[in-house]
């Protein structure tokens, strides 16, 4: 397993042989089943590191004003949110190949956080308001109140996937295993929580609370998705989703806690430069 972080302005990737390294400079680093990993630098750049250009590579510049992007599982797609006319923000497809764009069919006012199922063949994405009711952007008492939903590539249909009028649910992130599972972060009281929503086959959803501690931006371990990696308090922390109760706990890296955010993580034996420990 490989584990890609943001930490202190730069991209950082710890190897299974224990290896870390700084891969660049930027944040909000996603990957792809091959290893192919995208993340934007401090000018809003997007920036590719695969077997081709391993020293990274320029995907596409700031004057696409993409925010929030995510690499697709196949490494052919890449998802992000670009802003638009009167406050409005918009989830926008790119095929890396041929560079045509989709722009995802939705009347909500704001879209955040693109993430991508196991297949690619869903999307799923946090919206704020809509067109028809856009007080709903605005936080009521501080508490904002966001709902993920899901765009699915293959109907062209956009499913709701979390939605409560009292809570706010943001950073959507499928199981790798199991695909009607999802984690995400809810705020709950003072505090964000990691949560967990599986869909039976009949649709319906069952919600639970995994992490007690708190916890965002979480990111499953493939290829098995039993574990989760997510934020917590500027450390890298992990829980098992089959006994959270016992194994919310930081993660060690050589004997040291990870501190960083915005985790991202890869299965198999991939190719990055990994000079040294560190």
């Amino acid at each position: 397993m490989f584990i890609y972080f943001a930490y202190d302005g730069m991209i950082w990737g710890i190897s299974p042989d224990g290896n870390s390294t700084p891969l660049g400079i930027g944040d909000n680093p996603t990957v792809a089943n091959d290893g192919t990993l995208i993340y934007q630098d401090t000018d809003g750049n997007v920036i590719i590191r695969n077997r081709e250009m391993p020293d990274g590579g320029l995907l596409f510049d700031r004057r696409k004003m993409a925010d929030d992007v995510a690499i697709s599982p196949d490494a052919q797609y890449v998802a992000y949110t670009r802003p638009e006319f009167g406050d409005r923000s918009r989830v926008v497809i790119l095929h890396i190949p041929s560079g045509s764009e989709l722009t995802v069919p939705s009347t909500a006012l704001q879209s955040f956080t693109p993430a991508w199922n196991s297949d690619g063949t869903m999307l799923t994405y946090v919206t704020a308001g809509s067109i028809e009711n856009p007080e709903a952007a605005i936080p009521v008492d501080g508490q904002q109140r966001r709902n993920i939903y899901a765009f699915d590539q293959i109907a062209q249909s956009v499913e709701p996937i979390v939605i409560s009028p009292d809570t706010d649910d943001i950073e959507p992130t499928w199981s790798p295993a199991n695909p009607n599972q999802l984690a995400f972060t809810r705020k709950v009281g003072d505090y964000q929580q990691i949560w967990l929503v599986t869909y039976s086959s009949e649709g319906v959803p069952t919600e639970k609370q995994l992490t007690q501690r708190g916890g965002s931006h979480p990111a499953w371990v493939p290829p098995d998705g039993r574990w989760i990696i997510y934020e917590n308090n500027g450390q890298l922390w992990k829980i098992d989703t089959t006994h959270p109760e016992t194994t919310e706990t930081a993660l060690i890296h050589n004997g040291h806690v990870v501190f960083g955010r915005e985790p991202a993580a890869a299965a198999g034996n991939l190719q990055i430069n990994t000079p040294g420990k560190n």
